[in-house]
């Protein structure tokens, strides 16, 4: 991923796996966490039709105690999946 991120700072998808594998390898580090946010809003940036970048930052948002924004993410990524 980070290579297509070299060659293409703008991919969302790149930006959304990176994200999720930086935060698999090393769930408990704050740090990873933060800047797997940053790469996941930046990727809903790029692309706000991504249904995977939505769960994620549903997710972070639920854990940051912001159930109304969670769920707005939650609801336009399944109406998403559901054009599939």
């Amino acid at each position: 991923m980070e290579h297509v991120l070299s060659v293409d700072k703008d991919n969302s998808m790149a930006l959304t796996a990176l994200a999720i594998t930086r935060i698999s390898i090393n769930p408990s580090d704050r740090m990873t966490r933060i800047e797997a946010v940053k790469m996941f809003q930046r990727s809903f940036e790029l692309d706000d039709t991504n249904p995977l970048t939505m769960k994620h930052l549903s997710e972070h948002f639920f854990f940051s105690e912001d159930m109304q924004l969670s769920q707005t993410l939650a609801e336009r990524a399944l109406k998403f999946c559901e054009r599939l």
